[in-house]
């Protein structure tokens, strides 16, 4: 006799067949969502993790190289291999435009450099870059970023450094600026109507050529054309 299984009696037949998942099955199971959902967690923050990385070695590497930069360039322009005229150079010895001026140095009157060598080489984080004695006056350079101090001490008992000292004591003497021709500087200080010092540059420390403008027309600050 052929009896007839209907779709449901098939399907009931079926899902008798099926093994169901023992206690082992459903522990492993669960073991295994234990272990996904924090390793899920960790791949969703690595993507911001490895970016914040990148960006702080980006950033570690970008003020590095400023201050190779920086140190490449007071290399070429003081010269590593002792004392001599500074070069008008910038970055990696590229020149500046020739009307450019800059702060140069501020000038400072000391009774001992020696002594303010050992005040401002600390306090500044300063090497000493320079040294030289002329007409009565020792004169001290101190290295800066972007400039320097020059530490000026008469050795003999006459001169505008040791009148100074006797008239005002320690303290700022001057200010001076960088300029590309001394000579053309001095003319544009007459045309805007300054008083002069120095008619025409003269030499000065370091090799270098040298002008001063009278305080009396610029705000009772002595500034320093240096060449």
């Amino acid at each position: 006799m052929n009896v007839r299984v209907g779709r449901g009696d098939r399907r009931a037949a079926l899902a008798s067949k099926r093994p169901r998942p023992s206690g082992v099955g459903l522990l492993l199971g669960l073991l295994s969502l234990a272990f996904d959902l924090p390793i899920s967690a960790l791949l969703l923050l690595a993507g911001p993790l490895l970016l914040a990385g990148l960006l702080g070695v980006w950033h570690t590497g970008a003020y590095a190289l400023r201050r190779l930069i920086g140190s490449v360039r007071v290399a070429v322009a003081v010269g590593s291999t002792g004392p001599g005229p500074r070069q008008d150079l910038g970055y990696f010895g590229v020149r500046r435009p020739t009307d450019a001026m800059r702060f140069d140095h501020a000038g400072i009157a000391t009774l001992d450099a020696d002594a303010a060598v050992d005040v401002f080489g600390p306090l500044l984080d300063a090497e000493v870059a320079h040294e030289e004695t002329r007409e009565g006056l020792r004169v001290v350079f101190l290295e800066l970023e972007n400039g320097f101090f020059e530490l000026l001490e008469p050795v003999a008992e006459d001169g505008p450094i040791a009148s100074y000292l006797d008239d005002r004591g320690p303290g700022i003497h001057h200010v001076a600026v960088r300029v590309d021709d001394v000579g053309a500087a001095l003319d544009r200080a007459r045309e805007a109507g300054v008083e002069l010092v120095d008619e025409e540059p003269r030499p000065g420390a370091w090799g270098h050529e040298i002008a001063f403008l009278h305080p009396a027309s610029t705000g009772g600050v002595l500034i320093e054309y240096v060449g």
